[in-house]
C-alpha cells in the first residue's frame, strides 16, 4: 500500500536489498529479482519478487552482389559476414555448385539462388538471406592469340620487344614466370641473367570477345662470352724483387692467374723473384651463370741479372732456408760483407757488417713471409741477392 502521512523510506531501520543473478554478460533468458531487508516499526513489510527478460539479439547477414555469370566463367567464392561473428550456412539452386564457399557454374543458363544462413545461438536470434544472380549463354566471340616460337638471346642484350597478336585485333598482355632471368614492362623485355624463362601472353576479353587461350612460349637466354686482358710484363731485374702482374676480363669477374714455370712464388699479389730465368703465366676466368669460361691468356717475362751479380748458389750457403728466423750464412771465401735484409716492399730491416765465414742471423722478430738478402763482398765488389723465407 506504500507508507502513509507522507512518510519516507527514511522510517525504515533497515535498507530494501535487491538480488539479481543476471550480470551485464549473462546470456540471454530469465532472471529472478530478490527483494528483502526492509523493517519500519508502524508497518508490515511484505516483498513481492520480480522476473528480468534478456531477449536474444538479432544479427545481420551481409552478402557482397554477385553480378551475373557466363556458363563458361571459372569458379569463384562468395564473400559473407554476420554481425554476431558466427559461422555461416550455404545452400545454392540452380545451375551451380557449392564447395566450401567455392561456387562452380555446371555450363547450363538459368537463375542461381544461394541461401547464406546463420541458426543463432543462446544469444542471438537466427538469420537467413538469400541473392540471386543470372547465368547466361555465351554470346560473346572467340579469340586466338599468335605468338611466334622466340629465337634465343644472350646475357648482355639490349632490352627487346616482345610481339604477339589476336585475331580480335585486342592488344596482348606478357608476363614473365622468373623475373629474376627477365622482367617485362608492357611488351618491353629486359634480361637479368642466364637461363631459360616462360613468357605467357593473354587477352582478357572484353564485351564483345571472350578471353583468349594463354600461350606459352620458352626464351633460351645463353651465357655471354669474355675476354681477358693481360697485361705485358717487360724484362724484369732480379734485383727489383718482385712484380705485380695486372689482369682483367670483359666480365668484370675475377681474373685468376697461375704459374706455368719459372723462378718465382707467389707473396700476395705480388710474384716475388726467387732467381733469374725465364717466367711463363697463365691468366684464367672460370665464367658464372651468366658467363661462359674465358680463353686463357699466356704472359711470358725475363728475370735478369745486372751488371756486378754473380750466380746466387755459387759460393753462398743459407742453412735452413726455410727457417724460424734464425739460420747461418756460410761463405767458402774471407772478405769483408755487408749483410742487408728487406721485405717485399723494398724496406731495409736488417744490416749487419762482418768479415766472418760463416754468419748466424737471428730475424725472430720479423713476421712470418719472404724477404730478400743482399750481400756485398768488398773484396770482389760484387752483390749478391737470395730469397729467405720465415716459417
Amino acid at each position: 500500500q506504500g507508507l502513509a502521512y507522507e512518510e519516507t523510506e527514511a522510517v525504515f531501520s533497515s535498507a530494501v536489498e535487491i538480488s539479481t543473478d543476471a550480470t551485464l554478460t549473462s546470456d540471454a533468458g530469465e532472471y529472478q529479482i530478490l527483494v528483502a531487508g526492509a523493517a519500519a516499526t508502524n508497518y508490515n513489510i511484505s516483498f513481492e519478487n520480480a522476473l528480468l527478460t534478456i531477449s536474444k539479439a538479432n544479427q545481420e547477414i551481409n552478402v557482397e552482389e554477385i553480378g551475373d555469370k557466363i556458363i563458361t566463367d571459372p569458379p569463384f567464392e562468395i564473400m559473407a559476414s554476420t554481425t554476431s561473428g558466427l559461422s555461416l550456412s550455404y545452400q545454392i539452386n540452380g545451375p551451380a555448385t557449392l564447395s566450401g564457399t567455392t561456387i562452380s557454374l555446371t555450363g547450363e543458363s538459368g537463375i542461381v539462388t544461394v541461401t547464406v544462413s546463420q541458426e543463432g545461438n543462446i544469444n542471438y536470434e537466427a538469420a537467413s538471406v538469400e541473392i540471386n544472380f543470372m547465368v547466361t549463354e555465351e554470346t560473346r566471340l572467340s579469340q586466338i592469340i599468335n605468338f611466334e616460337i622466340l629465337d634465343s638471346r644472350t646475357f648482355g642484350d639490349a632490352p627487346f620487344e616482345l610481339v604477339a597478336n589476336s585475331d580480335s585485333g585486342l592488344p596482348v598482355s606478357f608476363e614473365s614466370l622468373n623475373s629474376n632471368i627477365l622482367s617485362i614492362a608492357g611488351n618491353l623485355a629486359s634480361i637479368h641473367g642466364a637461363g631459360e624463362v616462360v613468357i605467357i601472353a593473354r587477352q582478357e576479353g572484353n564485351d564483345e570477345y571472350m578471353p583468349a587461350d594463354a600461350v606459352e612460349r620458352i626464351l633460351v637466354i645463353n651465357k655471354s662470352t669474355q675476354e681477358i686482358s693481360f697485361e705485358e710484363i717487360p724484362t724484369q731485374s732480379f734485383e727489383t724483387g718482385f712484380v705485380t702482374p695486372q689482369a682483367s676480363s670483359s666480365s668484370g669477374l675475377p681474373v685468376t692467374i697461375e704459374i706455368l714455370e719459372g723462378p718465382v712464388e707467389w707473396l700476395n699479389n705480388n710474384l716475388v723473384f726467387i732467381s733469374a730465368g725465364f717466367v711463363k703465366l697463365v691468366a684464367t676466368q672460370a665464367g658464372n651463370e651468366n658467363y661462359l669460361a674465358a680463353n686463357p691468356v699466356e704472359s711470358e717475362f725475363q728475370i735478369e741479372l745486372i751488371n756486378g751479380l754473380f750466380d746466387i748458389n755459387k759460393e753462398i750457403n743459407i742453412y735452413p732456408n726455410p727457417n724460424n728466423g734464425i739460420f747461418e750464412i756460410k761463405s767458402l771465401a774471407e772478405s769483408r760483407r755487408i749483410i742487408q735484409i728487406y721485405d717485399p716492399i723494398g724496406i731495409e730491416v736488417y744490416r749487419i757488417e762482418t768479415t766472418e765465414e760463416n754468419v748466424q742471423v737471428d730475424i725472430t722478430s720479423l713476421p712470418i713471409g719472404a724477404y730478400f738478402l743482399k750481400i756485398f763482398e768488398s773484396n770482389t765488389q760484387e752483390t749478391i741477392f737470395l730469397k729467405i723465407i720465415k716459417n
